[in-house]
């Protein structure tokens, strides 16, 4: 069942992603999305192998939900959030968008719990919170980051 409704989720933020009206370009989302997807493998690496604060289930299923999670639908629920935030024209929106993506994203982990895809050992949802959060708040910096040399690379 865990199997069945993260692939469900997937595929839902799949389909958000791609018909909806982007507000960055190809290249841009694409950054956005691989470089989520770097920190993201980097971190649950470094949580579930490194240091076993969270431990991922055995099953062929469930841990293949663990890899969609991590590998796809994570990556392109930022990705949305970040398209959503560029047009908002005040901090208050931003942040709003940010919190509810946040939300989102602390609720695929609940999930991922309930369905014993992952077991948390020394592991608090408060840092599921903190993290989400703040990849959110890194991936905006760097997405900025990227525009403004992107544009400097092709001027020069």
């Amino acid at each position: 069942m865990g199997f069945a409704t993260i692939f469900l989720v997937s595929w839902l933020i799949t389909v958000i992603f791609f018909v909806m009206k982007k507000e960055f370009s190809f290249l841009e989302n694409s950054f956005v999305i691989l470089f989520v997807l770097i920190i993201n493998i980097n971190w649950s690496w470094m949580i579930y192998e490194e240091w076993k604060l969270l431990e991922i289930s055995a099953k062929p299923l469930n841990h293949t939900a663990f890899i969609i999670t991590r590998s796809l639908t994570i990556p392109l629920i930022i990705a949305t959030a970040m398209n959503y935030i560029r047009p908002a024209n005040s901090f208050g929106k931003s942040l709003l968008i940010m919190l509810v993506s946040t939300f989102i994203l602390v609720l695929l982990s609940i999930l991922s719990r309930y369905f014993h895809i992952t077991k948390p050992i020394k592991w608090n949802l408060l840092y599921d919170i903190l993290y989400f959060f703040s990849l959110q708040l890194i991936t905006y910096f760097f997405l900025n980051y990227f525009k403004q040399h992107k544009q400097t690379e092709v001027e020069g």
